[in-house]
């Protein structure tokens, strides 16, 4: 009876402790790896794009443009906060840490587009520190994160008259007068 009591305490606490990542972790992780809306891999990522509107004046094509990145990085957290589900704040944690490791800075080089500087902060690595970038990327901790990356998030019906909303608010455009592409 006593361990039935112990075990039903413990499993109580093991899930008092889970919980999900905060808003404020999740920017915090989203801006060190780039994926926040101002960052220069999110304005790389849409660059070359064909825009989802134009309009003449390039002011308020600049703003459309960025609220159509602030909009996908808006996207990601949610998407990536739900796939962490209740372990996201200790997920979010440990990639925190992991992130500040060397292995952890080649991560990112290669994760942001410089992998030539990746490879080159590899090739002067401690092997040992390899293998622990290699088993953090192995372990289930990596992998969620890893996959939840992979994820491309979609904008649902719902969400699409609330973005525009937000184009004519923050940008003062007609979104009639702009010409779809």
């Amino acid at each position: 009876m006593r361990v039935a009591a112990l075990l039903i305490c413990l499993a109580w606490t093991l899930n008092a402790q889970a919980a999900p990542a905060s808003p404020a972790d999740m920017e915090s992780l989203l801006r060190s790896m780039q994926l926040d809306a101002d960052s220069d891999l999110q304005k790389r990522m849409h660059a070359g794009k064909e825009p989802l509107v134009t309009f003449d004046n390039a002011t308020h094509q600049q703003c459309f443009d960025r609220q159509v990145r602030i909009m996908t990085s808006d996207l990601m957290r949610e998407s990536l906060s739900k796939r962490l589900g209740d372990e996201g704040d200790r997920i979010v944690a440990e990639w925190a840490r992991f992130l500040e490791t060397p292995s952890g800075q080649v991560f990112l080089k290669s994760f942001t587009g410089s992998r030539q500087e990746a490879e080159a902060m590899m090739a002067e690595m401690d092997p040992e520190e390899l293998r622990k970038g290699d088993a953090f990327a192995l372990s289930r901790t990596g992998r969620i994160l890893i996959e939840g990356l992979n994820i491309s998030p979609v904008m649902d019906a719902a969400d699409f008259p609330r973005f525009m909303r937000k184009v004519q608010e923050e940008c003062g455009v007609d979104l009639q007068g702009a010409q779809k592409t």
